[in-house]
């Protein structure tokens, strides 16, 4: 699973309760990003975040996305995985998996 956040115009990340609790900003984009893996039966992953921004910000304070990637299990396949699998020729080995992309604006 990954996570993304892009703050917007006017907002500050000031703290999070992953790692040692003081963010680090990636410095090619600004943007932030954190990568979490387990295995089949994990725990619900908890974390928060705490935003400061301006009361000037119309759009929202942060835009936050979360792409999981499913390697085992039931989701790991879908109808149009399969079909698209069934195009390549025999001689093929291919490496499939499903994954999800979800975008939140808060």
């Amino acid at each position: 699973m990954a996570l993304y956040l892009r703050l917007h115009q006017g907002s500050t990340l000031s703290t999070w309760s992953l790692g040692n609790g003081t963010p680090v900003v990636n410095s090619l984009n600004g943007d932030y990003f954190v990568y979490y893996a387990h295995g089949l039966h994990a725990r619900p992953w908890h974390f928060w975040i705490e935003l400061k921004g301006s009361d000037k910000s119309t759009k929202g304070m942060v835009t936050l996305a979360i792409v999981n990637h499913y390697f085992f299990g039931e989701d790991q396949t879908s109808s149009q995985l399969h079909a698209l699998l069934e195009r390549f020729p025999n001689w093929i080995c291919p490496l499939s998996w499903t994954s999800t992309y979800d975008q939140f604006i808060f």
